[in-house]
């Protein structure tokens, strides 16, 4: 009786992590703009872009930063991250800070607005 009910847990885990949503698929805070700037992180092996305008903008200015990482965000479209000159659409997590660069003797960590959950790039 205890290897039956072992293997319907089992069973039953194993159905419900196929509906359960991975962090990707997570509904986020839309953003489009024009990508003017783009540094990697060096601590974090991520991007920091520098969207122009950043709409719709969090708080003013309506210019701003947000993080690109390989091991999080899903890319579509042309593939093209990051690349200046090019308008990016998606939506992103508000207020994780995972750009790290090197400076000196220590990583820091450099500002932006949230962590992009899902970006579509054209040219």
């Amino acid at each position: 009786m205890t290897k039956i009910k072992i293997s319907i847990i089992a069973l039953m885990a194993i159905v419900l992590s196929l509906f359960i949503a991975s962090p990707v698929s997570a509904i986020g805070l839309p953003f489009g703009g024009f990508v003017v700037l783009t540094l990697p992180c060096t601590c974090s092996a991520n991007l920091w872009v520098y969207f122009t305008p950043l709409s719709p903008s969090p708080p003013l200015p309506p210019t701003g930063a947000l993080v690109y990482s390989p091991y999080y965000t899903r890319l579509y479209s042309y593939f093209a991250i990051g690349v200046p000159g090019s308008w990016e659409l998606g939506d992103y997590v508000p207020g994780v800070q995972t750009c790290w660069e090197y400076v000196g003797e220590a990583c820091i960590s450099i500002p932006s607005y949230g962590l992009m959950g899902k970006v579509g790039t054209g040219l």
